[in-house]
């Protein structure tokens, strides 16, 4: 998994730190952040640029979008031809979500990457029908599973990924999401001197711990620069 299916790394004017977004060692990527911060605008991107490769995507969410996430600028564009790699399934509820990852191994069609936007959704099922821990690690067991499931039914090399995005949770539910990932990006909704958002990030096994400042406008994500903490 990179950065590269979600940032222009390999656009002119950011091939300085082009060697420091070596991929972690994961399956997962978890994004976290408030809400309105761009989690979906960046998960729908890492969905294009899969789907631009000819890849397989699945995006699950709660509902339908109202509209199309804004695209990252300089990144592949949501054109008609890419979005029919990519299928949306919208479930409302836990034991759909459930049913879908246990069952994945009929699906005639395996996708090579998941995308799950707002996973503290079917978490909150699980916790108002006050099932414990236990339950909420299954949902994440399951995803893992369906991971390995992904891979075992794709080529070697082949990207096989799951994108997610959460809330800020407690560090309870973190502690227990960081045994099946350390690939965690915050977008901590804080704004630098000229009202631009920041993310922090450490999605390199062996780099520097990174900081993003971003725009978001109506048109698309906008990067402002991006700051390699030493």
């Amino acid at each position: 998994m990179s950065m590269k299916h979600i940032f222009p790394f390999d656009s002119h004017y950011l091939k300085w730190c082009h060697s420091k977004v070596e991929p972690i060692n994961t399956d997962i990527l978890l994004l976290s952040g408030d809400h309105n911060v761009g989690k979906t605008c960046l998960l729908f991107q890492a969905a294009v640029s899969h789907a631009s490769e000819e890849c397989h995507v699945t995006y699950i969410c709660p509902s339908p979008l109202s509209s199309l996430p804004a695209p990252v600028h300089g990144m592949p564009s949501p054109e008609a031809k890419v979005l029919q790699n990519l299928k949306f399934l919208y479930m409302s509820s836990t034991d759909e979500l459930v049913e879908y990852l246990s069952e994945l191994h009929t699906s005639p069609v395996v996708s090579q990457v998941l995308i799950l936007d707002d996973l503290d959704y079917y978490v909150n099922q699980i916790q108002e029908h006050g099932s414990s821990e236990h339950s909420i690690a299954m949902l994440f067991a399951l995803i893992k599973d369906a991971v390995v499931y992904m891979k075992s039914k794709h080529t070697a090399g082949s990207p096989c990924v799951t994108y997610i995005s959460t809330h800020h949770t407690s560090a309870h539910q973190l502690g227990i999401y960081k045994r099946f990932t350390k690939n965690i990006w915050t977008l901590n909704g804080s704004v630098d001197e000229d009202g631009a958002p920041i993310m922090q990030c450490k999605p390199f096994s062996s780099a520097e711990p990174m900081t993003i400042h971003y725009y978001i406008t109506e048109d698309c994500f906008r990067l402002k620069n991006i700051c390699v903490q030493k």
